[in-house]
């Protein structure tokens, strides 16, 4: 639907609109849950986050198009279509990468809460606040990446992302522990520059 040469530009700017949603619903959860007692902060987020995602949901319903598609090939030969792509070694080396790359930086990224709080000494509610700042580093980086895959190709910026996640782990581990203030100020430079790098 959407021009090459601007796809990725357009990409970047729904990104940029829904980082916006996410920062303040993160700033939200960190200023209940630094107010909320035990698990009765997280109890509520998530009942809330379940009745909005049921809504977001619904709202699809008014998207246009939607039609039942006339299937004009058996499923079989489509199933012989979709062998027929892991065919080309371009593709599955794409795949490869993209499914190494998130394996590691999400695998990691889950456990990053639990080490701000356990081991850097972070209260739960401005744990849940670094992730603000990482999203205001995505919105602020978002739309130059974006530019870039237009202007470079989409390989360049996939090569560069993980070369800059390579010091993220090294920039975590550098984070001053059980330092009050420091260890929180440090750790928002180090989500925001993670939020700079993620949309590469």
């Amino acid at each position: 639907i959407l021009p090459t040469n601007i796809r990725s530009k357009i990409i970047a700017i729904n990104t940029f609109l829904c980082s916006i949603i996410v920062l303040l619903g993160t700033w939200f959860a960190g200023f209940w849950i630094e107010r909320s007692e035990g698990l009765s902060g997280f109890m509520f987020l998530i009942g809330t986050g379940t009745i909005v995602g049921i809504a977001a949901i619904a709202f699809q319903a008014f998207f246009p198009g939607g039609n039942r598609i006339i299937r004009k090939s058996h499923s079989r030969e489509h199933f012989i279509n979709i062998l027929k792509a892991f065919k080309d070694k371009d593709f599955v080396g794409l795949l490869w990468g993209i499914a190494i790359f998130i394996f590691i930086v999400q695998g990691v990224a889950s456990f990053i809460p639990l080490y701000m709080k356990d081991i850097i000494g972070i209260d739960s509610g401005k744990v849940v606040q670094l992730t603000m700042w990482t999203t205001a580093g995505t919105i602020i980086a978002v739309y130059f990446w974006g530019w870039a895959a237009d202007r470079f190709g989409g390989k360049p910026v996939f090569v560069s992302g993980v070369m800059f996640h390579i010091l993220m782990p090294f920039l975590w581990y550098a984070i001053p522990r059980h330092a009050g203030n420091l260890s929180y100020y440090s750790a928002i430079v180090v989500s925001f520059i993670g939020g700079l790098l993620c949309c590469a």
